[in-house]
């Protein structure tokens, strides 16, 4: 695989094309299928919604550099560290983005950053991560990575890798909790809004069912042996 220090062009490229540029003979063929993705996005977005859509995506694209970086180190990120990563990595901000596509969502650009809205989505991402880490051990752990809360908490604290499992799921169900109870002390911001916020906080909460729900089904995240206590 060619270093992470050699994808910032290729990254930058991506960029460009979400951002409107055309493509090129000399383009990769998965520049060419971001075109094109882009080109049918945009006729059902606005030129704000692509604008955000590009940066999220953008994030994840540096987020996997550090992620690579970390790989070829043979690094394991400290737990703050992960944490703060963890929604880059997964790409869950573009996730995010999509719901006002898929569902015809359009929430005004200051509900959207309203303190409560944005703390309820993080939590929704943070739910969203956090459970993959734990169902996908299995896997990371044979395969050596180290990106996984699971493993995280386990080289911080020095922890048996059962005491990592339970310290993993008591932060994925105190965010869980977290995440109903703001979910019950939203403001109110008027009769119309407050629909759409209805419908968006309700994808949220699909959005965390849905996700457990197929990574339990996904033949992604069963290797040949499963992890056990150490």
């Amino acid at each position: 695989m060619p270093s992470p220090h050699s994808w910032p062009p290729r990254h930058a490229r991506f960029r460009q094309i979400l951002r409107g540029a055309a493509v090129t003979a000399e383009d990769l063929p998965l520049t060419h299928a971001l075109f094109d993705l882009h080109q049918r996005m945009r006729r059902h977005t606005t030129a704000a919604w692509m604008q955000r859509f590009s940066d999220s995506v953008g994030d994840y694209l540096d987020a996997n550099i550090w992620e690579a970086t970390n790989r070829q180190a043979r690094r394991t990120p400290d737990v703050a560290t992960y944490l703060a990563k963890r929604p880059f990595t997964g790409a869950m901000y573009a996730c995010l983005d999509l719901i006002d596509l898929t569902e015809g969502i359009d929430l005004p650009a200051e509900i959207r950053c309203h303190n409560a809205v944005r703390h309820l989505s993080l939590m929704a991402i943070n739910v969203v991560c956090w459970s993959n880490d734990m169902l996908s051990l299995s896997k990371e752990l044979q395969h050596g990575d180290r990106h996984n809360l699971v493993i995280a908490l386990r080289a911080q604290y020095r922890l048996t890798l059962r005491e990592a499992i339970n310290r993993a799921a008591e932060l994925h169900n105190a965010e869980v909790r977290a995440f109903l109870t703001l979910e019950s002390r939203l403001p109110s911001f008027g009769k119309s809004v407050d629909a759409e916020l209805r419908r968006y906080v309700a994808v949220l909460r699909a959005w965390m069912r849905g996700n457990l729900d197929w990574t339990l089904a996904a033949m992604r995240y069963r290797p040949a042996n499963s992890a056990t206590a150490a």
